[in-house]
């Protein structure tokens, strides 16, 4: 089952993870998370949703879609990019209260 507008939730990180094949919704910010690495399907496309997942059962596993999630969306790569965006917001405010602005 699918919505017009949801977000990629564990699940789906999970399963990229173990390089499943994904069959995501369009809408929503699914396409944001995995690019080119998903199949996208019209929630009111009942054939679309059928012939993407048939399809997905026919892959293997993406070893190239579990690389995608470990390098992007693991605890340590979100801990990095949120570290460097607290860095980032720090130097830019020790910036402005040594010049004043």
């Amino acid at each position: 089952m699918t919505s017009w507008y949801e977000t990629p939730g564990l699940v789906a990180l999970e399963a990229g993870l173990s390089g499943v094949p994904l069959v995501l919704p369009e809408g929503g910010s699914a396409r944001e998370y995995f690019g080119p690495h998903a199949a996208y399907v019209r929630p009111n496309d009942l054939p679309g949703i059928r012939r993407a997942v048939l399809a997905a059962l026919a892959r293997p596993r993406d070893h190239t879609l579990a690389q995608f999630v470990r390098d992007n969306y693991s605890w340590n790569a979100v801990a990095a990019i949120t570290k460097t965006a607290y860095q980032r917001v720090f130097t830019k405010r020790e910036s402005r209260v040594l010049h004043g602005r």
